[in-house]
């Protein structure tokens, strides 16, 4: 019932999973290493904000997410009914305060900034979903933790971790189609239904092994440094 409250859910909800983990016995001693994309790319990054949720991360990666969430629903919002969208940010601003308290002031790049271990964060400049101007990595002039590395791409798309040549894939089976009407649905899953119903499976989950090598890579290389 929370899960839709409102996109600072999801940095609660997962400075909530890694004290629960970081609690059990069976955890002791190991790692914990945290990976974002998209929604919870900015979930991710926001979540270093909180002192007790950072103090048991080891290294984070943040792919693809946005720095703060008004971008986000104003690019959405103006793609649905224009520039009027504008008037809507103070209402946003006071429910998001309301449910969420301080939290709903939390930046990507701040919560960055407030954290001292390793963070990989990338974005690519054709992403259709989170444009590139929202990115957290176009804050990187703001960065003041020395062990955060920013990696931009040309032509990767949203998913990043996807190939390419899925990613095309994908796009060209899309191309000329007609949009899904929403009807009341879950926007996020009318938004999955409508890019990729006409899809196969291995190009929607298709994998960039040697991407994701780099990401092991630098979650390998981080355990040595905090």
């Amino acid at each position: 019932k929370k899960g839709m409250e409102g996109m600072h859910r999801a940095i609660i909800d997962l400075k909530s999973a890694i004290l629960f983990a970081s609690a059990q016995e069976e955890a002791k001693g190991l790692k914990v290493f945290v990976f974002g994309h998209s929604w919870s790319g900015f979930a991710s990054a926001c979540m270093l904000n909180d002192k007790e949720a950072r103090e048991k991360v080891d290294a984070l990666v943040t792919i693809a997410g946005f720095n703060g969430y008004w971008d986000l629903m104003k690019e959405q919002g103006a793609r649905r009914v224009g520039p009027i969208v504008a008037l809507a940010r103070p209402f946003a601003r006071i429910v998001s305060y309301a449910k969420f308290g301080k939290v709903a002031t939390y930046k990507g790049i701040k919560g960055i900034n407030a954290y001292s271990g390793p963070v990989f964060v990338a974005h690519s400049k054709d992403d259709p979903t989170v444009p590139y101007k929202y990115s957290i990595v176009v804050k990187q002039d703001k960065c003041t933790n020395k062990l955060a590395e920013f990696h931009t791409y040309e032509n990767l798309g949203h998913t990043v971790y996807r190939p390419i040549e899925c990613e095309k894939a994908i796009n060209r089976h899309r191309e000329g189609k007609e949009t899904l009407q929403q009807n009341g649905s879950n926007v996020f899953q009318y938004v999955m239904d409508d890019r990729y119903r006409w899809s196969t499976r291995e190009e929607v989950f298709g994998l960039n092994e040697e991407y994701m090598d780099t990401i092991d890579e630098f979650f390998t290389k981080s355990k040595g440094i905090k």
